[in-house]
């Protein structure tokens, strides 16, 4: 389940303390939530449980195809 980030709010501009402490708690959280998506620096767990929609861009780095429905190559053509 995707997790939705809420930004803790900086209106109140009179105290300088709980504006530097909510940016703090929004980096902290955006870190965090960084480290929950797919590592690209190739540490575990690296897996998608979901489907990717692409928006008609190509995937690079597309591995040979496991089933006859999957993606396919140009090398992987007979």
């Amino acid at each position: 389940m995707a997790k939705i980030f809420i930004p803790l709010t900086t209106s109140n501009l009179n105290n300088q303390t709980s504006i530097t402490t909510n940016i703090d708690i929004n980096f902290a959280t955006i870190a965090s939530l960084l480290n929950d998506v797919i590592s690209r620096a190739g540490e575990t767990p690296n897996t998608m449980l979901s489907n990717l929609d692409m928006n008609g861009n190509q995937i690079i780095n597309l591995g040979a195809p496991t089933t006859q429905t999957a993606a396919t190559r140009l090398e992987d053509i007979p």
